[in-house]
């Protein structure tokens, strides 16, 4: 069984815009501001920036997602504990800052997330699904033709193996009896002979027309199924490589926040060193996207199936 994903532009737009762009454009944007020095000013921001994030954090259904934004909250809540100053312990600090969250957060002060799919980009992905959609249609129609020139067929040859076998029949009874019939009797069964010779011939004649006839859906079918793997070939790809550079950015942002503020970057390190852009790029485009599947066409034996 085969399969091709059709991407819901707009969901993966809309999962996107709130999770993966919120992250990279907080560690894009905390990547400058966190060279601040004055503690008093980056506890502010910190404050602001958590309302921010628990704002956006929504349990999407994606656990590859989740990971980034527990990535997010314990690389600010190091740096809030890193640049305490006052005479409470760093965990206590970060505890009261964690506690507060929930009460801070504001829809209205949610951040404009920079988009990883522009306009531009959206457009034109919703234009390629057009034609994933059209080319889908189209192959649709093509395999009902060759399940109907397959029966055709099937048939055909069932006729012909009939007529063989009639054939066959009565040449050898002809053979076998010839010196017991009389003149007027091998006549007659000259006649069938030539008679059921002739509807063979018919019967291989047509046969060979309806194989004609399918190995010209055959090749249609072959090649509206290679633009279709094509047509997906180059959306997923796209998606997929937009996605991943956008994680990738938001990481690469953490990582120097974590090295350049707080000891907590060993502790992060290996999290965000394991974690999978690819596979949480792919379970998006996957989770949001239906199929299209179908049977790769076979000349015999094979039943078609078109979902």
């Amino acid at each position: 069984m085969d399969w091709v994903y059709i991407p819901d532009i707009k969901s993966i737009t809309s999962v996107t815009k709130r999770t993966i762009d919120v992250f990279a454009t907080i560690t894009e944007s905390l990547e400058v501001k966190f060279q601040s020095k004055t503690t008093d000013c980056l506890r502010q921001q910190i404050n602001s920036t958590m309302k921010k994030i628990m704002t956006y954090r929504q349990n999407m259904g994606f656990p590859e997602l989740d990971k980034l934004f527990y990535l997010l909250d314990g690389m600010v809540l190091g740096v809030v504990g890193s640049h305490d100053q006052t005479a409470s312990s760093k965990k206590s600090v970060v505890e009261r800052v964690h506690n507060k969250i929930v009460k801070l957060v504001s829809s209205s002060n949610s951040i404009r997330p920079i988009p990883t799919f522009d306009k531009k980009t959206t457009k034109e992905y919703y234009r390629k699904v057009d034609e994933i959609n059209k080319q889908t249609m189209t192959h649709k129609h093509i395999y009902k033709k060759l399940q109907r020139q397959k029966e055709m067929y099937l048939t055909g040859e069932r006729k012909v193996k009939k007529y063989e076998s009639c054939l066959n029949t009565t040449e050898l009874s002809r053979y076998c009896n010839a010196h017991k019939l009389s003149s007027s009797q091998l006549t007659t069964t000259d006649k069938s002979i030539r008679r059921f010779q002739t509807k063979l011939n018919n019967k291989k004649q047509e046969a060979s027309e309806i194989a004609k006839r399918y190995q010209i859906l055959l090749t249609k079918e072959k090649t509206t199924r290679n633009t279709l793997l094509l047509l997906e070939k180059e959306l997923l790809d796209d998606i997929q490589f937009n996605l991943v550079e956008r994680i990738q950015s938001g990481l690469v942002c953490l990582k120097y926040i974590l090295a350049s503020q707080t000891n907590k970057f060993y502790e992060l390190l290996p999290q965000i060193d394991n974690f999978d852009c690819r596979l949480a790029a792919e379970l998006i485009i996957a989770k949001l996207s239906s199929k299209y599947q179908f049977s790769s066409p076979n000349w015999r034996g094979v039943d078609f199936l078109v979902q």
